[in-house]
């Protein structure tokens, strides 16, 4: 799913610029949350996500580890990334993937103030909280790169866009 998040980045933004830092860090972020987002569209994973985690997100879980099955095929015996940290610019690397995290970990606290809000303040189960959240994430996701620059960027502008997206499709709440 990763992968496919690369390629449905570069169809939908053709004029990309393979040079820049930022362009690439967004990259590596949409192509990881494309793989989060997606999976929960599979009513299993969901599932077997909830019971894993006994409803409680707020820790490393299935959805949080990113790359498992390619780190143990490079010999690794863990996740290439995982979203569930505090990360901020300021204590990553410039390298791409590291940096990615700063804003995967973003978008993971975002998801789980959704997941709580549609929990409580909607009153709909578990399941379909988790779902639903994870559909918001994805309509985020792919309509801020409408919003985002076609070829060169920061984390900043990237966050311009989820607000964009916000104002458009859910009357900025």
């Amino acid at each position: 799913a990763h992968e496919a998040g690369h390629a449905l980045q570069g169809k939908l933004k053709p004029n990309r610029n393979w040079t820049d830092l930022g362009y690439l860090t967004w990259s590596e972020s949409f192509a990881d949350q494309i793989q989060m987002w997606t999976s929960l569209r599979d009513r299993r994973r969901a599932k077997s996500l909830l019971a894993d985690t006994n409803g409680n997100l707020n820790q490393r879980n299935a959805l949080t580890r990113i790359a498992e099955v390619l780190g143990s095929l490079i010999g690794e015996d863990i996740e290439l990334r995982d979203a569930f940290h505090d990360l901020k610019v300021s204590n990553t690397s410039t390298e791409v993937h590291d940096r990615s995290r700063v804003l995967t970990g973003a978008a993971y606290r975002f998801f789980l103030l959704l997941f709580g809000d549609l929990k409580s303040a909607h009153g709909i189960g578990e399941l379909e909280a988790l779902e639903q959240a994870g559909e918001i994430m994805g309509t985020f996701l792919l309509h801020s790169l409408v919003y985002t620059p076609e070829n060169s960027m920061t984390l900043e502008d990237v966050a311009k866009g989820y607000l964009k997206v916000d104002k458009e499709f859910y009357g900025g709440r």
